[in-house]
């Protein structure tokens, strides 16, 4: 798995589509783990999920860590459970790409 993360609208979908052409690209993959995490799955067995469905995709997901903490508890849990999902994907991914304005910084 390669693991593409960055802010929202930071040009991670233009930059996966350019430099993995031909590849499988699991675009925004934060939309299925609103799912699990709304179905009560722990991020261990969410991330376990994704990892095993997943090898062989770009997988592209949202920063949480450098936002703004949300006011609603449920929102704020989903952002501490999406944040370690995204710690576990980074461990096992092959590459780890953080995308800043289209630009890609390779940190793993």
């Amino acid at each position: 798995m390669k693991l593409i993360i960055g802010g929202r609208a930071s040009g991670k979908t233009e930059y996966a589509n350019r430099e993995y052409d031909g590849s499988k690209i699991a675009d925004n993959i934060n939309d299925l783990a609103r799912e699990l995490f709304d179905s009560k799955m722990s991020y261990e067995m969410a991330s376990e999920y994704i990892i095993k469905n997943y090898a062989d995709f770009v997988v592209i997901t949202d920063e949480v860590g450098n936002g703004i903490v949300p006011v609603d508890k449920t929102e704020r849990d989903f952002r501490e459970w999406i944040g370690r999902v995204q710690v576990s994907l980074a461990k096992e991914a092959d590459e780890v790409v953080r995308v800043i304005c289209g630009i890609g910084q390779r940190i793993k």
